[in-house]
């Protein structure tokens, strides 16, 4: 939510940057004319980059931003309403407007720090603005979409809401919050005409990351193309940083009229790195106070028991563990000279049992003894 960091890099930026104007067809398909929106973080980054898809597409914007100046720019550029306020004051939040048709939250900040070393107060304040402040804004928002019919919660999350990279304990718990929120939003809104959606970018070219990307290259004595291709995409397909205006597009297109069926999802960016495994997770460089948010795969995990259908009552999981077979019951001794009747059908003597009838105990794990049981163990391994 600051200003812009510069950064004396241009080989960096001339080679990692995208095509311009991605966002200029996507306008033109969406038609926003008497929508109202409102976008946190909007001074800078992806929040300006969307606001001005959102007023290009003829939207109200409202950009609410912690810096005055950053806000107040963009509001001027966009038509809109600049707001100036900080979403760690809960309170705050109830000035900004009710009347709203498009919530954008996007305002975010980061501190990267290893769990034992975290500051408890960091660690409560990126909650707050991340995970809190959402709630309060779509609790804020929500009455007026319900009552139009009507609604768009857009959430930027990031890829750390789908997975995790170490050192950054609090932002990555707060983007899974907010992954968490916005499907509850999605099942209480769809009976409204309310959708709510994530946007899970990678590494997006904002204030946010070129601080880091300066950081990193300042610690390891290392230039800043190589921090990006090396480092932060070191998994990615794509070997350049996302440009804001790709995000804004993205969360354009998720307002438009060809997505109403589309709630509760998540849109990864086309990182082809494979998924993060916070148990194996890649190594950090030398004092490093960050490290490259993918790493190695998951091994796979083993396979489970096979399963056997027992008769329940109706409503019941019928699947259970099956143990693994009992050894067949050894057969019957052959009949005695002079025997008139087959040693398989003979009756056993009193006090004595055949071993033909001898029958493997019953394994408890087979059969349970109430439907409650059953359920418990269908959670184990569903069908």
């Amino acid at each position: 939510m600051s200003g812009r960091v510069s950064l004396p890099f241009p080989a960096m930026t001339s080679q990692f940057h995208a095509a311009p104007g991605p966002t200029a067809g996507a306008a033109r398909a969406v038609d926003l004319s008497g929508r109202t929106a409102l976008v946190t973080g909007g001074g800078s980054g992806i929040g300006r980059a969307t606001a001005e898809a959102l007023a290009g597409a003829g939207a109200l914007v409202h950009i609410a931003d912690r810096d005055a100046d950053g806000a107040k720019a963009v509001a001027a550029g966009t038509g809109g309403v600049a707001h100036v306020v900080d979403l760690a004051d809960a309170e705050a939040i109830g000035a900004l407007p009710r009347a709203v048709d498009i919530l954008v939250n996007n305002a975010g900040l980061q501190h990267v720090a290893p769990i034992e070393d975290f500051p408890p107060d960091r660690f409560a304040l990126i909650q707050q603005v991340m995970l809190t402040a959402p709630f309060l804004l779509m609790r804020h928002c929500l009455p007026h979409m319900y009552a139009g019919g009507w609604g768009r919660l857009v959430n930027v999350s990031s890829m750390h809401g789908l997975r995790a990279s170490p050192f950054k304990s609090a932002y990555v718990a707060a983007k899974h919050g907010l992954e968490g929120l916005s499907k509850v939003a999605a099942l209480e809104g769809a009976p409204h005409g309310v959708t709510s959606n994530c946007v899970d970018p990678g590494y997006v070219r904002t204030p946010l990351v070129e601080g880091q990307i300066a950081a990193q290259a300042t610690a390891h004595g290392i230039a800043p193309e190589e921090v990006v291709a090396d480092v932060l995409l070191d998994r990615s397909a794509i070997k350049r940083l996302i440009e804001p205006e790709e995000v804004a597009a993205v969360c354009l297109w998720l307002c438009g009229p060809h997505t109403s069926y589309i709630t509760g999802a998540s849109s990864p960016s086309t990182e082809a790195g494979a998924p993060a495994d916070p148990l194996h997770p890649s190594p950090a460089p030398t004092g490093a106070g960050s490290t490259p948010s993918t790493a190695r795969t998951t091994p796979a995990p083993p396979a489970p028991p096979s399963l056997t259908r027992l008769p329940t009552k109706r409503g019941d999981s019928p699947w259970v563990p099956q143990p693994p077979p009992s050894p067949p019951p050894r057969p019957a001794p052959a009949a005695s000279a002079g025997s008139s009747r087959p040693a398989s059908s003979a009756p056993p003597s009193s006090g004595t049992t055949s071993s033909s009838t001898v029958r493997p105990p019953r394994s408890s794990s087979t059969r349970c003894s109430s439907p409650a049981a059953t359920r418990s163990s269908a959670r184990s391994w569903p069908s």
